[in-house]
Parts: C-alpha cells; structure tokens; sequence
C-alpha cells in the first residue's frame, strides 16, 4: 500500500498487544510510521488493557491511531 510496509507485534498471554515489542518496533520504525490499527474489541472479544499507553507510544513515535470495532448496528443485526 503506497510502498508501506506492515510490521506486525505478537500478543501477550491474555491475547493484548505485547506492548514492550510494540514500543521496540515503534521505535525502530519512528522515522517512517504511519499508523496503528486496533480492532477494538479484537476479534476474539478482548478489550486492549493497555489502550492508553499503546496510543502514547504510537503518537510519540509520530504515528496515528486507527481503532476499529463492532458497532451496536452490527450487533443487533447478527442477534435478529
């Protein structure tokens, strides 16, 4: 995409983000990041219990921040 690359962080064992490989490849890729995407909840309905500092090291790498989720119209129509 536009000549980026992705860079992908394993989970811890409660399936959130390994925050300190998260900040070891935000701050080795600091000069060219882009940004972050986060299912929030992720996929397996984990709710990140480190959003906050997740978000502090994207954005004091210079990146950005995308979360993504289910949202209640999505919700309501899997339930009908």
């Amino acid at each position: 995409m536009c000549a980026m690359k992705n860079v992908s962080v394993g989970t811890d064992a409660k399936g959130n983000i390994n925050i300190e490989e998260l900040r070891k490849a935000a701050e080795t890729h600091k000069d060219n990041l882009s940004a972050l995407m986060v299912t929030y909840p992720s996929t397996h309905g984990v709710y990140e219990e480190g959003v906050d500092e997740i978000c502090k090291i994207i954005y004091g790498n210079g990146g950005q921040v995308y979360m993504d989720g289910i949202s209640k119209v999505e919700y309501c129509w899997d339930r009908a």
